[in-house]
């Protein structure tokens, strides 16, 4: 309360940057409405190593298990 209004604002915290862009997001939401087979993977349905996989061709370095809790 002290603060105010600008108490709401998001503040900078720390850590490492995300590696996904606005663009690299929205890309990826349409890329997972397709099946894996329509980008060359050899698989029939998306999962953590195939989303891996896929995330390395558009340039992001995740794990298995970084990928799997992303909020798309």
């Amino acid at each position: 309360n002290q603060e105010g209004i600008q108490a709401l604002v998001p503040k900078r915290r720390p850590g490492r940057t995300g590696q996904l862009t606005v663009g690299v997001r929205e890309q990826l939401q349409w890329d997972l409405a397709k099946t894996p087979r329509d980008f060359g993977l050899q698989r029939a349905a998306w999962d953590g190593p195939t989303l891996v996989i896929h995330l390395r061709k558009m340039g992001v370095r995740l794990q298995v298990r970084q990928a799997l809790r992303l909020p798309i």
